[in-house]
């Protein structure tokens, strides 16, 4: 109502210098059109926070013309920025899934799956049927071989003996590094996905995998670097010579070679055949799924884990934008309140734009209503010279009583009414003058 009452005046000033007659002549203008007298005016946008932070930029300065999209400044977001970065990599192994899923088992895997089998059967039929001769020869064979390392270790090293250790010191150290690599990986995988089943992105049981997985890592790091200390010692004591130990280690491997050729020569157990038939059941059972490929149940639940992902990733990246602080419009700045290394919080007013939508602010009166409407063209007067102008807001409450009429009649006289005009020179100003041309219907400036 405040700028109602500022109009006033100018109302009263119309009605006092307007001709006296019909209604088409109370602002002015002849029988066909009214002219209405008003101010130019342009909307004040803000540029709001909708995050906390540090500014870390400021892309636009006092004074300065943005464009709608245009950045003014940017608020520290590292944080979000990795968050994103750990969801978009969650959305590529989902996606990965989906495909693999859709896309059924390759045939290297069914033929590995179907060797499988084969050999878990082929291992239960060598029990069902009892040991075989070569599998006699083969034990008999190892028996030799044992007795002969005993003889050897007891008569002492040789050359020979020596260059072998050599070599499994080398091997055994490749094995170490390679272990490393792997825990590496391991240790670096489950930092991730700990991070995000802190945010709430994976399960418990992702989480879990990957504990074991990390785990199953650092225990066979420690066994290779166990075996590399076992080559190095065994190295050693042959460089020394077969000390006492030795000599009764390679006399229980000797045993122990003989006792396995007395358990071929018995034949199974009940519960080795057992074993050997849960073994086939289970190679079975994998090719079976393998074949089928994955069930509709499955492809539904890689789709829902897809979609969530790319929810969250969405969410994040909005988030991200936030630490952005665009122009809503297109104007120039005509107000700033930070800098550079300010901290802002949440409804932080950080600058004002002038937008260049200019609008001319006029009061319409009430009999002439029926004359307007939304989105209607009408041509405007100004410092620019002649402009097009579209209606752009009509008030419906918010009327006007000139001074002169309030002792009088109470009905209200007049509306305001806001005309949108675009001038790209920069000539029209705020609180500049124009006027407003309204076309009035024959019947209308009859009467």
């Amino acid at each position: 109502m405040k700028k109602l009452q500022a109009w006033g005046t100018v109302f009263a000033l119309l009605l006092m210098t307007g001709c006296s007659g019909s209604p088409g002549s109370l602002f002015g203008g002849d029988s066909d059109t009214l002219t209405l007298e008003g101010e130019i005016e342009n909307t004040i946008i803000t540029a709001t926070s909708t995050v906390s932070g540090q500014i870390i930029e400021m892309k636009k300065g006092l004074g300065e013309t943005v464009v709608k999209g245009d950045v003014i400044a940017v608020i520290e977001h590292e944080s979000q920025q990795h968050s994103v970065e750990q969801l978009q990599a969650l959305v590529n192994l989902k996606q990965a899934v989906l495909e693999e899923l859709k896309a059924g088992a390759r045939p290297q895997e069914i033929d590995q799956a179907e060797a499988q089998v084969n050999a878990a059967r082929a291992k239960l039929e060598e029990l069902q049927v009892g040991s075989r001769p070569e599998e006699l020869e083969q034990a008999e064979a190892k028996v030799r071989a044992a007795k002969a390392q005993y003889d050897l270790v007891a008569a002492g090293n040789r050359t020979e003996q020596i260059a072998q250790a050599r070599n499994n010191i080398s091997v055994a150290s490749e094995a170490v590094d390679t272990q490393q690599m792997l825990y590496d990986q391991s240790k670096k995988d489950y930092g991730i996905t700990l991070t995000l089943h802190n945010q709430g992105v994976v399960s418990r049981s992702e989480l879990d995998v990957a504990k074991n997985k990390l785990d199953m890592a650092e225990h066979q790091f420690a066994t290779s670097k166990l075996q590399l200390d076992n080559a190095k010692q065994q190295l050693a004591q042959l460089e020394k010579g077969a000390r006492a130990q030795e000599v009764s280690i390679a006399a229980a491997n000797y045993e122990a070679a003989k006792a396995s050729l007395a358990f071929l020569k018995k034949g199974p157990t009940k519960q080795a055949v057992q074993a050997a038939q849960a073994a086939v059941d289970q190679a079975k059972a994998q090719l079976a799924l393998l074949k089928n490929g994955a069930t509709e149940q499955a492809i539904r639940e890689a789709v829902s884990d897809l979609d969530q992902a790319k929810a969250q990733l969405r969410q994040a990246e909005s988030k991200l934008n936030s630490y952005f602080i665009r122009a809503l419009d297109t104007g120039i700045i005509v107000s700033k309140n930070y800098e550079l290394g300010d901290v802002v919080n949440v409804a932080s007013q950080i600058a004002d734009i002038a937008a260049n939508d200019l609008q001319v602010v006029v009061y319409l009166p009430v009999e002439h209503l029926d004359k307007v409407i939304y989105n209607q063209t009408l041509s405007v007067s100004s410092a620019a010279g002649k402009l097009e102008g579209r209606v752009s807001y009509i008030a419906l409450e918010d009327e006007y009583l000139p001074e002169d009429k309030q002792s009088g009649s109470t009905e209200p006289t007049a509306v305001e009414m806001k005309v949108s005009v675009k001038e790209e020179s920069g000539v029209l100003k705020s609180g500049m003058p124009a006027e407003v041309t309204v076309p009035l219907t024959a019947k209308e400036a009859d009467e």
